[in-house]
């Protein structure tokens, strides 16, 4: 360990003078107090009496890094959900009051419809229409049973099979309704959970797109943290969480991060990261806010002492270890992480030794240092490093201030492609997803009266094309006239043209070809049509819940494949030229701010010939690669952009060398008997040289890590 030498000044004043002060802390007695030629401090009982003097052991431990957030409390996509009348109607009565718990299933409410009545009057209407035309088709068949005859029965079939799909078609319809009670329709719970809100009153009138009901379930809860962009490089999932809130001062809540937001805002420069949190006790509630400590890195058994141990002078951490009772030793330590008042000692102290953690800094100001020199563990403690000044090209660059953007064709929406009801979503905010892969299902009338059309079209050309068949040898033996086999020909023609309409809106809607022609074969619609995901990503948006009534063209979900960005760079007027001319060097560096200590390499692909009226910028891109997901939309970034050829060799230094105070720029020196700082004169600067027109030679051993702990070492000495 170094021992800081003590001044003849320092030994005078303990001799002679009443007290010795350090700023901000009591004077400490001179009577009682020595420090011998191997630098222990003997302290009498009356010195360490005077100045409260204690000690705590430096012990085994675990020591958290955490993160401080504000939270409020949100619900799960799945936990929230909407119940609605799917048929126009007046609210009955209401079966349930707020707060009140249901199951999936329970009523909630009855609504009288009139168009219920006009949907169940149809189907009797229909299936009477249905016995008729089976009778009249049974009837014809047994009068006549030759050939021509038979052709003649093939609009009774026609007919026959049309009432079929109109019955079906409406069963299936009083289906998706759902279960009748003798006043009307009954309108459900959709998921457990309590009525969180009611939105109907008795006699009031409701269409399919009111939500009559909101129903949420509390027993999972999630909680919504704001995290600033610099941070969101140290959030993951899967990280223990301690959560508090002002409605519960004493009690702590356990919680795991379940997802980190996949975009920046760019005006707030925030992202967003939720916490999974057990809510059984039902002690938490949408809207509370708290505050969440989040687990980012974590050490076992490793040493630990009081913070209050540790005296900060410059870059230099110490500690004053007892060594017996009244002797103590001022002992350099390299530190760790720090929490709740402990911290981390990687070298330099040991379990079971006793520092000093009341008096510490009086006894500091005994030991003055008279030299700019770095301890063995000081130089740990600020990552030091230093290399020699020498000749170096160094290019030419710019920087460019610029943003993250997603590409316009890695970017997609999903949206409802005709009226209806959600029914079920199949994704979670954050899941992969690939192309064509289903996110949702939507319950619909309107594809219902789709499909009724396709059966209705389908089942006339199958009839005709059986027509076709059994006239044509007829045709060939001149029974049947040619004038009739081309009104035949031009009918197949037509309806086969006119079938292509719904089968093409069935395609838009979210069916596939294989999903259509298993309708065609069974003769059963389907309830609703798919949303499928338009190209493979993450969802980063979800706009609706189990329940939400929509309407054509609205957008339910958001994708985004993060494995290549843009990075949009804003280039003044004084680098146009360049930029088309040329000059700017295709290779560009880029940092994300984010992530200090990590760089991308990418190229300048594209620009436009327009600049922003209000910023008097043009933009130009970068294309990256992004496998990992590091780079998020809407994140600041930093461009290096290299211009012109390097010229001859100048003295330079690495750029992580020269330390700004103001206007001035310094170099810190390694001598052989300690440092010197040195103000410099910069000149050109690339990503990695800076040019130093003055202030230093070649050879001079400069620090080049650790330039902050450096100037806090000298602000010491001065």
């Amino acid at each position: 360990m170094m021992r800081c030498n003590i001044s003849l000044l320092a030994l005078f004043s303990l001799l002679v003078l009443p007290g010795v002060a350090h700023e901000g802390h009591h004077a400490i007695t001179t009577k009682g107090v020595e420090i011998d030629d191997r630098g222990l401090l003997h302290l009498e009982a009356r010195a360490r009496k005077a100045i409260g003097l204690s000690s705590e052991l430096v012990d085994f431990g675990v020591i958290e890094q955490r993160l401080e957030l504000n939270t409020r409390i949100v619900l799960p996509l799945d936990a929230n959900a909407y119940a609605g009348c799917r048929l126009e109607g007046m609210v009955h009565s209401i079966l349930v009051t707020l707060g009140q718990r249901v199951k999936a299933g329970d009523p909630l409410a009855i609504v009288e419809s009139l168009a219920l009545e006009v949907l169940q009057l149809d189907l009797e209407r229909a299936e009477i229409a249905l016995e008729l035309a089976e009778t009249n088709l049974v009837r014809t068949r047994k009068l006549d049973k030759t050939m021509i005859a038979a052709s003649k029965n093939f609009a009774l079939q026609a007919e026959l099979d049309t009432r079929r799909n109109r019955v079906a078609h409406l069963t299936h319809k009083l289906r998706m309704v759902g279960e009748l009670d003798p006043q009307g329709l009954v309108v459900r719970a959709p998921i457990d959970g309590h009525v969180a809100s009611i939105e109907g009153v008795i006699g009031q009138h409701v269409t399919p797109a009111d939500h009559l009901f909101e129903i949420q379930d509390l027993d999972q809860v999630w909680a919504e943290c704001d995290v600033p962009e610099k941070l969101l490089a140290q959030l993951n999932t899967g990280k223990k969480t301690q959560l508090s809130f002002s409605a519960y001062p004493d009690r702590i809540f356990e919680g795991e991060t379940v997802r980190k937001s996949l975009r920046v805002d760019p005006k707030k420069k925030q992202g967003r990261l939720w916490i999974a949190l057990e809510n059984t006790e039902q002690r938490l509630f949408p809207g509370m806010f708290g505050s969440a400590r989040v687990v980012t890195a974590r050490t076992d058994e490793v040493f630990v002492a009081p913070g209050a141990a540790i005296v900060v002078e410059g870059a230099e951490h110490y500690a004053f270890v007892q060594q017996e009772e009244g002797v103590y030793r001022k002992t350099n330590v390299v530190l760790g992480m720090a929490m709740g008042g402990q911290v981390e000692i990687v070298d330099g102290l040991f379990p079971g030794d006793a520092v000093v953690v009341k008096g510490s800094h009086q006894l500091s100001s005994l030991f003055v240092q008279e030299t700019f020199n770095l301890s063995d563990e000081a130089r740990r403690n600020i990552g030091f490093a230093s290399q020699q000044a020498g000749l170096q090209q160094v290019e030419q660059t710019r920087v460019v201030n610029g943003r993250v953007v997603s590409p316009p064709h890695r970017q997609g929406i999903a949206a409802a492609h005709a009226e209806g009801v959600i029914g079920r979503i199949a994704v979670t905010p954050g899941q992969r997803v690939e192309e064509g892969q289903l996110l949702a299902w939507v319950e619909s009338f309107e594809l219902m009266d789709i499909q009724l059309e396709l059966l209705q079209l389908h089942r006339q050309l199958t009839l005709l094309q059986a027509q076709r068949d059994a006239l044509t040898p007829l045709a060939e033996k001149g029974i049947v006239g040619r004038k009739e086999m081309a009104v035949l020909h031009a009918d197949l023609a037509a309806l086969a043209a006119e079938l292509l309409g719904p089968r093409r809106k069935l395609l838009v809607m979210g069916l596939s070809k294989a999903e259509i022609e298993k309708v065609l074969q069974t003769g059963k619609p389907v309830t609703g049509f798919p949303v499928r995901s338009p190209l493979g990503g993450h969802i980063t948006e979800i706009y609706g819940v189990v329940g939400k009534a929509v309407r054509h063209g609205d957008h339910l979900f958001q994708i985004f494949d993060p494995d290549e960005v843009w990075i949009e760079g804003a280039f003044f007027e004084s680098a146009a030229a360049a930029l088309f001319d040329g000059q700017f060097s295709q290779s560009v560096l880029v940092r994300g701010v984010a992530y200090p200590n990590r760089v991308w390499q990418g190229t300048l692909s594209f620009a436009t010939r327009v600049f922003d009226s209000e910023s008097k910028t043009l933009a130009a891109w970068v294309v990256l690669a992004n496998d990992d997901g590091a780079l998020m939309p809407g994140m600041q970034a930093t461009l290096d952009v290299r211009f012109g050829s390097p010229e001859e060799k100048v003295l330079a230094i690495p750029v992580t060398g020269l330390y700004g105070l103001g206007r001035k720029h310094f170099a810190f020196v390694q001598l052989e008997n300690g440092f010197r700082r040195v103000e410099v004169v910069p000149g050109r600067r690339d990503t990695d040289w800076v040019e130093i027109v003055s202030g230093l030679q070649v050879g001079d051993q400069i620090v080049v890590s650790g330039v902050v702990g450096m100037n806090n070492a000298f602000s010491v000495i001065r």
